[in-house]
């Protein structure tokens, strides 16, 4: 079992739902996902920075700021490619490369201070392929597509990322996994003449067992939004939406050993706008927290970020 845990162990796939149905995109994606704070200590989640704080163990001289100053930031940055075949199937493709930063406060004395550890590493992730079908419906100011499909996670990452000292990073922060993944996928779209619409998503996660012994939990995500399209004339558009996210997973393993401090659930508030113009689009998602139930004592969610730049056809 590992010595430490990391948070990112119930991520599941991004999903980028274009409005346009002609299917055809190619697009650079930036994910930041931020950790910080414990709940079981009443902690609060900032997403814009720490405040950081010492406390003093009853005069006893030894300060512990772990607690209060342990972070970790994980951005991605995909390049992602959508390609309608047909009339009906798209065929997905996303490269993703990972930045991990992980930082844990230690115990300081008077006496014998003691170095914090912050840990610093990347790598290229896990290639994804992914098809989905579409179904479409509805009246002519009053559309619907559905997209049911599947996507595979290819172990094609870093996955033996090793410490300074030889030691490898544990599987839970390591850029890709070494594993082959399965998502099912259900994705959602409604447009109305009156520009109106609204958008959702449900995905899950069956995860194979790691090059290390290590199997991440299976988890489930979904999303519902609702958005409006404002026409700014010479094909501009500006699109606000607001919506919920939400994520759970189990338990992972490690030799077949439950991991009690992984998994759990959280609840994500959906405030975005895109930009259109023409062919391009630029995106940007925030998501604040709005519950989060993670197992045992594990860093809190503080939030996420997302930034996309699209060009369709």
């Amino acid at each position: 079992m590992p010595q430490n845990t990391y948070a990112c162990d119930v991520c599941n796939i991004y999903e980028y739902k274009p409005y346009n149905t002609s299917g055809n995109y190619i697009g650079f994606f930036y994910h930041l996902r931020k950790f910080n704070g414990y709940k079981h200590l009443d902690q609060s989640h900032n997403f814009f920075g720490r405040d950081p704080k010492m406390h003093d163990f009853e005069g006893s001289g030894v300060f512990l700021e772990r607690e209060q100053q342990d972070y970790e930031i994980y951005q991605t940055v995909a390049a992602r490619m959508n390609l309608r075949l047909g009339n009906k199937v798209n065929l997905l493709l996303i490269m993703p490369y990972e930045f991990i930063k992980i930082h844990n406060e230690t115990v300081w004395s008077y006496v014998d201070p003691v170095n914090d550890t912050t840990m610093v590493l990347q790598g290229q992730g896990d290639l994804i392929t992914a098809l989905d079908y579409s179904i479409n419906f509805g009246k002519e100011g009053n559309k619907h597509t559905l997209r049911p499909g599947i996507a595979v996670k290819w172990p094609t990452g870093v996955y033996n990322k090793k410490n300074a000292e030889g030691r490898s990073f544990d599987p839970e922060i390591q850029p890709g996994t070494g594993s082959i993944d399965f998502i099912f996928r259900l994705n959602y779209l409604k447009l109305a003449k009156s520009g109106f619409g609204q958008m959702a998503s449900l995905n899950y996660k069956v995860n194979g067992p790691t090059q290390q012994s290590y199997k991440f939990a299976n988890s489930i995500n979904g999303q519902v939004d609702l958005f409006y399209q404002f026409d700014l004339m010479l094909e501009r558009f500006l699109v606000p939406k607001i919506g919920i996210y939400a994520e759970t997973s189990g338990y992972n393993t490690w030799n077949g050993e439950c991991d009690k401090l992984t998994g759990g659930s959280t609840y994500l508030l959906d405030l975005g706008l895109d930009f259109q113009v023409k062919r391009f689009t630029v995106q940007a998602l925030y998501q604040p927290v709005l519950a989060d139930f993670r197992n045992g004592k594990q860093i809190g969610n503080a939030g996420r970020l997302n930034l996309g730049l699209i060009y369709a056809w």
